[in-house]
């Protein structure tokens, strides 16, 4: 199999249609359809249900687009790495957190990041996911050299970074937009955007609900924060979040009163696996972390 085929495949994938990806892709029908049915010989099995020109992933597609998203993931990384002349010989520390640390987090520590190895500016790669156990999984499989989590794995170094505030999310015209706090017992009947049942944050919301004998009334899951502000903000439901640094808009951010409304954040790499530039880029988030 090939590259163009996998990316072929990813693409197709994602819009589940022969002629739509054929002109997202700038190729022909014809073109798109032999390299499918090439790399279907290949593996032995069928990727889509089929009908017509609409397509859908069945089970063995879906198992394999998680590969090829990692193998292509991996290799656009190896070519930053290997083509860009402005690192200046000096590999490029990767560093991967989740989607909503993109608004807190990142910015703070790294807005003014400037150091520098024998001279040289050390080169960062920013690489953000929806959930946290991909995160975690980019440093155990070493696409990362230094990751920002909300949990630790046992092959992880790690250094408890900053304390996340968590929030309730709440519509700005829901009545419980006025109030100056919520606890858990105030939202035990609301409509809740909560994240997927495999994500750190369903079971870290879930138990702050069982702290008090209660349960979620769940109305969708979304790991997405985008997509998750977007529902709330059509007024259809509220979400518990992290506090962010800046108005959403048609959302009021309503501090949470629960004993769980602190989400520890760790700073986590690989110790069997070290550079002076690692080493650098983590001893400025230590030392810049009273600032957050």
């Amino acid at each position: 199999m090939t590259i163009t085929q996998l990316t072929y495949f990813k693409e197709l994938a994602k819009i589940q249609h022969i002629t739509k990806t054929a002109q997202f892709l700038h190729i022909s029908q014809p073109s798109l359809s032999s390299a499918l049915k090439s790399l279907e010989e290949e593996l032995g099995v069928k990727l889509f249900d089929r009908n017509g020109k609409l397509l859908v992933l069945n089970d063995n597609g879906q198992l394999f687009l998680q590969y090829v998203e990692k193998a292509l993931s991996s290799l656009e990384t190896g070519k930053t790495i290997l083509t860009s002349s402005a690192f200046n010989g000096i590999r490029p520390v990767r560093i991967s957190f989740t989607s909503t640390m993109g608004y807190t987090l990142i910015p703070q520590l790294f807005g003014n990041f400037y150091k520098t190895e024998n001279g040289r500016r050390i080169p960062l790669i920013f690489k953000y996911h929806d959930v946290n156990k991909d995160v975690m999984n980019d440093l155990i499989t070493r696409n990362a050299d230094i990751i920002f989590s909300f949990s630790v794995h046992d092959s992880f170094s790690f250094f408890p970074i900053v304390r996340d505030e968590l929030v309730v999310m709440v519509p700005e015209d829901h009545p419980l937009s006025r109030e100056s706090a919520l606890s858990i017992t105030d939202i035990r009947n609301e409509p809740l955007v909560i994240s997927s049942k495999d994500a750190y944050m369903y079971d870290y919301v879930s138990n702050m609900f069982a702290y008090y004998n209660l349960k979620p009334n769940v109305y969708l899951t979304a790991d997405n924060t985008n997509l998750r502000n977007a529902y709330v903000a059509l007024g259809n439901c509220i979400a518990i979040g992290a506090k962010l640094p800046f108005k959403v808009p048609n959302i009021r951010m309503v501090p949470l009163d629960h004993p769980m409304r602190y989400r520890q954040i760790y700073l986590c790499w690989n110790h069997f696996e070290d550079s002076p530039a690692i080493d650098l880029v983590r001893q400025h988030c230590i030392a810049n972390m009273d600032a957050l």
